[in-house]
Formats: C-alpha cells, sequence, structure tokens
C-alpha cells in the first residue's frame, strides 16, 4: 500500500475504556492497521500519566507546523517579497 505524505497523529490512552477493548498493543495494532488501511502514515502515542495526551497534542500541533513551515520555506525562498531587489538593481 502507498501512503500519502500526511502524517497522523493518534495518542492513546492504555487504561481507558473496559478490557474488551485490548491491551494497549491491540489498541495500537488497530490504529496501525486501521490508517495503513486508508494510505496514512501514522506517530501513535501511548498517554502515561492524567495531562500526558494534553502535552502529546500540543507538540503534535506544533510538530505540524514545523513540518508546513519547512514546506513552505523552498517556495518562498525562491519568491522574494517584491520589496526586495537583487544586487546592483532598482
Amino acid at each position: 500500500m502507498t501512503t500519502s505524505g500526511t502524517l497522523t497523529f493518534v495518542i492513546i490512552n492504555p487504561v481507558s475504556g473496559p478490557v474488551s477493548r485490548g491491551t494497549a498493543e491491540q489498541r495500537v495494532q488497530l490504529a496501525t492497521d486501521a490508517l495503513e488501511a486508508v494510505g496514512l502514515r501514522a506517530e501513535i502515542f501511548l498517554t502515561e500519566s492524567e495531562g500526558h495526551a494534553s502535552d502529546l497534542a500540543r507538540h503534535a500541533a506544533d510538530y505540524r507546523a514545523l513540518l508546513e513551515g519547512l514546506r513552505d520555506a523552498p517556495a518562498a525562498a525562491t519568491h522574494p517579497p517584491h520589496h526586495m531587489h537583487a544586487p546592483g538593481g532598482h
């Protein structure tokens, strides 16, 4: 299966819900299988304490913003703002 360029972040609380939902490893595998089935790349994180999911979500958002900035940087570098001129230009 070919994956898209989209990176999906998944946060799993391994102790939430009924035991019938499986172990942490089973939940990770379920998420991995579901995302791969639709061609998405994923980073899967397990929460470790109260409030950890919020921290992980914040870091994921920061990381995504960084990647988007890097993705857009080459285009910005090849097209300088209109007020910038080459040396010796007017």
